[in-house]
């Protein structure tokens, strides 16, 4: 199994970067096979919304985006760090989720993985994580599963200093691979929304890609190939 854990904080040796790489640590100690994405080092340029990657499946801007994109699509687990400012998720977590996009959206990128979400701020951590978490679930024919989630209010520390934050990293990595080998389900995890999904948006969903596969391609392709939809008839006679 891969764990991936994305680091938007801008410091090296920041509090974010370090209570992940102790969940990416506890999660390799409990049997993981894991990768550290630290965005800074990334060059991600921002969306120019062309739409290529609904017609052709990849982006035409030459960057590390499909690098990025292709640990986090093998991962089964994926850990998202991110400092607060101003109780949002900060600009570079937002612009990779941007790329990631309506592709992501449509196909349910994260769809059937494990995420969790690490936060830090000076004061209230809440309001970014719950947007964090928010943004990378979100989709329509497959939800994703979040083993968990950690918030640490800073104060002025380092959580160097801080050994339950400490703990509480290296636990939630414990956690992802302990859900991913079992496949734990969690079932009333967005329920609301999932009953949701499949009365209304689902349906409707399939039925208006379906009806303009021809201009958006890729992610009928995609949502075929996870058999979320049908073939087209010319398909499955080709």
């Amino acid at each position: 199994m891969k764990v991936v854990g994305v680091i938007a904080s801008p410091h090296e040796e920041g509090n974010g970067a370090l209570l992940t790489r102790e969940a990416l640590r506890a999660a390799r100690e409990a049997g993981a096979e894991v990768s550290e994405v630290f965005l800074p080092r990334c060059r991600i340029e921002f969306c120019k919304a062309c739409g290529t990657c609904l017609r052709a499946g990849s982006c035409p801007i030459a960057d590390d985006y499909e690098q990025v994109r292709g640990l986090l699509e093998e991962a089964q687990g994926v850990i998202l760090s991110t400092p607060a400012y101003a109780e949002q998720p900060n600009a570079r977590l937002k612009n990779l989720l941007d790329r990631l996009g309506q592709l992501a959206f449509l196909t349910s990128f994260f769809g059937g993985k494990y995420l969790a979400g690490i936060v830090t701020a000076s004061r209230s951590p809440k309001g970014a994580l719950k947007q964090v978490m928010a943004l990378a679930r979100g989709s329509v024919f497959q939800r994703a599963r979040v083993s968990g989630s950690l918030g640490v209010a800073l104060g002025g520390r380092h959580v160097r200093d801080m050994p339950e934050a400490l703990e509480k990293a290296r636990a939630l990595g414990r956690r992802m691979v302990e859900d991913i080998r079992t496949g734990r389900s969690y079932p009333l995890q967005s329920l609301g929304t999932r009953v949701m999904n499949g009365i209304l948006m689902r349906p409707l969903m399939a039925r208006s890609i379906t009806d303009n596969r021809n201009a958006m391609p890729a992610v009928h392709a995609e949502l075929v190939r996870k058999g979320y939809l049908r073939p087209a008839a010319e398909e499955i006679a080709s």
